[in-house]
């Protein structure tokens, strides 16, 4: 499905080989036989992933947090941490990589996938976020859409009306949708729509939820309108889509 390569670095081999199995479940490519630090810049290197998982304490050091001090001065590859490190310590430090996403154990497979659909879409459009970005902005239209662009992450499953973007921008509504169309090159509510279909696919395609309680946990309307747009989306029904997946 993706081609995507994804790096797992984790030094619990039952927990790689589960993330591994998972991503490829999925239709990415996944790399797990990595749990230090000089294998994961060697590995980051040569294969140039998409994607890093990344565990803190490996080997019951911080190497996690070396390595992604490196991919944020590398500045090409975004990382995610699954950890089950929680101190206030780890945590301050763990702020300062500036993760694209942080996940606890144990974790949930729609977690994990949920989180790198959503990664490889906000790195996508990185360009939009004056915190990874080097370029000089004269007006603050980015700082307002990565606000804008985190609440529909963080709100994905909910019902998101333009009208409640508009007001977190606090801009006009007509004059939220120029801004957001230009930086992001779709209108709010092809984003939204293209965030939902990209989770339910992946939900679909990882796990055994029904395909009408996934339309509802996001929020459609009705099945009919959910199944319609993964259709219009994907040349295909959801449910014909999890058979060919299964079958293949």
């Amino acid at each position: 499905m993706n081609n995507e390569l994804i790096i797992i670095v984790e030094d619990d081999l039952l927990i790689a080989r589960d993330l591994k199995e998972t991503l490829e479940k999925e239709g990415f490519k996944a790399i797990s036989n990595i749990a230090d630090y000089n294998s994961a810049v060697k590995s980051i290197q040569e294969l140039k992933p998409s994607l890093v998982l990344i565990d803190i304490n490996l080997s019951k050091t911080h190497e996690g947090i070396k390595i992604a001090s490196y991919l944020n001065e590398l500045n090409e590859i975004p990382f995610i941490f699954v950890t089950s490190c929680n101190d206030k310590a780890s945590l301050e430090k763990v702020k300062k990589t500036k993760p694209y996403g942080y996940i606890n154990k144990p974790f949930r497979d729609v977690d994990i996938i949920t989180s790198i659909v959503l990664t490889l879409n906000n790195f996508k459009h990185r360009k939009i976020d004056p915190l990874r970005t080097d370029s000089k902005k004269t007006n603050d239209a980015p700082y307002k859409i990565r606000k804008v662009i985190n609440y529909i992450n963080e709100n994905i499953n909910d019902k998101i009306e333009v009208k409640e973007l508009a007001e977190i921008s606090n801009w006009k509504i007509h004059h939220f949708i120029r801004i957001f169309s230009s930086e992001i090159g779709t209108t709010p509510y092809k984003y939204i729509l293209e965030r939902k279909m990209e989770i339910a696919k992946a939900l679909i395609e990882s796990t055994d939820q029904p395909i009408q309680e996934i339309s509802y946990d996001l929020n459609f309307q009705n099945y009919s309108n959910f199944y319609l747009a993964f259709r219009k989306r994907y040349k295909i029904s959801p449910e014909a889509y999890r058979k060919h997946k299964i079958e293949n």
